[in-house]
């Protein structure tokens, strides 16, 4: 086998039914918004054939994901690159700026940052360019 396939460098993120500390915000062609709990697995090529699948027999309509600092959004008939990251701190959650962003971008990521001792100290967003 490819020792090429087997490395583990991409970052899928899963959307999922309990709460975590990471949301996925994105818009659907028809301006409706969406918020999604977040897993991220970092997996190889293989492995996310196999997520990938799964996913979209389960009914999800586009997968993201990260690798070698790009970012990829890949539906059933095309796959599209977004190039450049960029992010920002809050102290708050302003869902008007996530709505913003995701008109703007097609979707944010919200990460939930904690201190050492386990509680919210702020909160990251982050989004693509194309």
């Amino acid at each position: 086998m490819n020792i090429f396939l087997q490395q583990k460098k991409r970052k899928v993120f899963i959307p999922c039914k309990f709460k975590t500390d990471i949301l996925g915000y994105w818009i659907d062609d028809k301006n409706k918004l969406y918020k999604d709990n977040i897993i991220i697995q970092t997996v190889n090529v293989l492995e996310y054939n196999i997520i990938k699948k799964q996913l979209f027999s389960d009914g999800e309509k586009a997968i993201f994901y990260t690798e070698n600092e790009k970012a990829y959004i890949e539906d059933k008939e095309k796959i599209l690159k977004l190039n450049e990251k960029r992010e920002f701190c809050s102290s708050i959650i302003n869902e008007n700026v996530l709505k913003r962003l995701c008109a703007i971008y097609g979707g944010c990521t919200l990460y939930a940052v904690k201190d050492i001792y386990g509680q919210l100290s702020h909160y990251k967003i982050e989004y693509w360019n194309k």
